[in-house]
């Protein structure tokens, strides 16, 4: 292209200047929808918290609370292992394998729920 032609057709663009009425009437609708869009996110989310209760903020709704229990479940267990496994004397550990292996079995089979879980 001649430096003509490129003169010519920077000439011809016409700028939006920020008092043109189009313009400011495109931003305030913009604007406008923007808030509005905002103000019905709010709304639901709110709604969101409102029917989930107390024990749903705690759990998470209905995708999260199932492994949000099977990590309480999976926590439990191993303190529980764990605890049993500390506080008994030395000379009983044989006693407690099978109570200590109960929190393990608890904690495993919560991993395995997790883990295993169909996705369909």
């Amino acid at each position: 292209m001649a430096s003509s032609e490129v003169e010519g057709a920077k000439s011809a663009i016409e700028a939006s200047h920020p008092t043109d009425p189009e313009y400011e009437q495109s931003i305030r609708d913009g604007a406008h929808e923007y808030k509005m869009l905002r103000e019905q996110n709010r709304h639901k989310e709110e709604m969101r918290k409102a029917g989930m209760g107390f024990i749903g903020n705690i759990l998470g709704d209905g995708q999260q609370a199932p492994f949000s229990i099977a990590l309480i479940a999976i926590v439990l267990g191993i303190v529980f292992s764990a605890t049993i496994y500390i506080a008994t004397p030395v000379t009983a550990k044989g006693d407690v394998t099978e109570l200590t292996l109960s929190g393990v079995t608890l904690a495993t089979g919560a991993l395995g729920y997790v883990f295993g879980r169909k996705t369909s």
